[in-house]
């Protein structure tokens, strides 16, 4: 396999506060942030309206953050600049954010990532959707649940396809590529780790 590494919070790091207020926590629950492609069955919760405006308790940021919710991750615009000119991939788009500091807006602009999932198993299991006519103990979708060692191999084996991704059936885990740790060591992020993928 290839180096691939699953982002993780270092929770041995003291970390700022990020915090949303609750006047912010506008859902569309009609509308769901990610759809399997195949069995259109969500993969991730309902769609955060904003206003995408996050408090945090000091002035003193990193270059990611870790709110507690209703999102996994804040990226500064130094680290989005920096991963664009390093040439990385998976990022699909950027919301930006307002962040509020003792109730006075800062400058320091931060963005919620957007990450592409990858399509590397989709065809593999295209194919265990129509043998599961056939055998109903194989699960309903093969892509979205149900993770296993066949779908990690082409995951995480062979040409890469982003730098920073989801997978349909690991919601919620980003993984990354060794490139991705390189800019995050270069930049000297240490609110986050890495556990390798074997």
């Amino acid at each position: 396999m290839s180096n691939y590494y699953i982002v993780k919070q270092n929770i041995h790091c003291k970390q700022v506060s990020v915090d949303t207020y609750e006047r912010c926590l506008n859902y569309n629950h009609q509308q769901k942030d990610a759809y399997c492609p195949l069995c259109h069955r969500f993969v991730e919760g309902s769609s955060w309206e904003g206003p995408y405006q996050f408090y945090v308790r000091s002035l003193n940021l990193t270059d990611v953050l870790f709110p507690l919710a209703p999102v996994y991750m804040l990226l500064s615009q130094r680290f989005v600049d920096s991963f664009y000119q390093a040439g990385l991939t998976g990022i699909k788009a950027l919301k930006e954010c307002e962040m509020f500091y003792k109730g006075e807006k800062i400058p320091q602009q931060y963005y919620i990532p957007i990450f592409e999932y990858s399509d590397k198993a989709k065809e593999y299991a295209m194919l265990k959707n129509e043998e599961r006519k056939a055998d109903k103990s194989l699960p309903r979708c093969s892509l979205c649940m149900n993770p296993n060692r066949e779908k990690d191999d082409l995951y995480f084996g062979g040409n890469k396809e982003f730098d920073v991704f989801k997978v349909y059936d690991r919601h919620g885990t980003i993984f990354c590529s060794e490139a991705f740790v390189l800019l995050c060591k270069e930049l000297g992020v240490n609110n986050i780790e890495f556990d390798e993928v074997i």
